[in-house]
């Protein structure tokens, strides 16, 4: 379970984190939680939760199931055509996590107006300046009211930890549709094994590849 944090009070919070940014295959699927913690308390399933990459895909679709029911949440994909596109005019994939961190946030406020004043833990890929300039560069509308950026946060905010384990789950169920619809296998990752299938890809693929593979990656 996520350790707690003295610094921010965090019985009520929102927390976001990403998942995809590692792997050659797939979107990048950021989520922002609410969660309440004085009303989960006595539920065992927020026991079992710590960072995602610390749990096997079965378990992360098994606790997603659960926790949903107990957490608002939204979701931000960017398919790979979209990644892509973003890419090539921003040269930088901290931008586009950034750019999701925030639309996952507006999109949760939107929807959930009384959180607008809720404290708000992102974890940390930059530092804050350098996430609100690069928001600044590229979006009109920003969420910057009570915005933390706290390294390591899953382990540290369970709002982050959930988070975390949503989006797990949405890039898991993302992968298996792509690789149904392409009839291709799509390994999760950025190994060895997984740059030579990309590399087979972009030779026999090279239609398609856009739309499956984040372009920017080496694969030498």
């Amino acid at each position: 379970m996520a350790e707690k944090n003295s610094t921010i009070s965090s019985n009520k919070m929102i927390g976001t984190d990403e998942v995809g940014v590692g792997d050659f295959f797939g979107p990048l699927v950021v989520v922002a939680c609410y969660l309440d913690e004085t009303k989960i308390s006595n539920l065992s399933v927020f026991k079992k939760i710590k960072d995602s990459k610390q749990l096997s895909n079965e378990s992360i679709m098994k606790i997603f199931e659960e926790i949903q029911k107990h957490v608002k949440y939204s979701v931000v994909m960017i398919d790979n055509l979209k990644y892509n596109n973003i890419y090539n005019k921003v040269k930088n994939s901290h931008v586009l996590k950034a750019l999701g961190h925030n639309g996952a946030l507006l999109d949760l406020i939107k929807n959930n107006p009384e959180l607008e004043d809720t404290n708000i833990v992102i974890d940390e890929f930059v530092n804050k300046n350098k996430y609100f300039e690069y928001l600044k560069q590229w979006e009109k509308n920003i969420v910057s009211k009570n915005v933390n950026l706290v390294t390591k946060a899953e382990s540290k905010f369970l709002a982050v930890a959930c988070a975390s384990i949503i989006a797990r789950a949405y890039f898991l169920n993302a992968i298996a549709t792509l690789q149904k619809d392409l009839r291709l296998s799509l390994p999760l990752g950025a190994g060895n094994e997984v740059k030579e299938l990309v590399r087979d890809y972009k030779k026999n693929h090279p239609d398609k590849v856009e739309s499956f593979i984040k372009m920017h990656f080496k694969d030498n």
